[in-house]
């Protein structure tokens, strides 16, 4: 569902459990699928299919709600790519 980094591993979030593996996120954002997942933070790339809700605080796009309940944090600086992805006009 989506990816975190967490100093030398990566949390792979995946429906109902957590997996800790040993790579660089940059490594596995060059694999992953680009039409699928995204990078919406500087530590965390998330599964476009499973995104339920994009939250704003004052007009800040902030937190993106995902279909097991999970909440990741969008960063200004990915939110443009992610909202074209989406075909959402910002």
């Amino acid at each position: 569902m989506w990816l975190h980094a967490s100093s030398n591993y990566i949390e792979v979030h995946l429906q109902d459990r957590i997996v800790l593996h040993r790579e660089y996120l940059s490594k596995l954002e060059d694999i992953l699928p680009e039409n699928q997942f995204l990078r919406v933070h500087r530590s965390s790339i998330v599964n476009i299919c499973v995104i339920k809700n994009i939250h704003s605080d004052l007009g800040r796009y902030n937190l993106i709600s995902l279909a097991n309940g999970d909440e990741v944090k969008l960063s200004q600086a990915y939110r443009q790519p992610l909202f074209q992805q989406l075909g959402i006009d910002d």
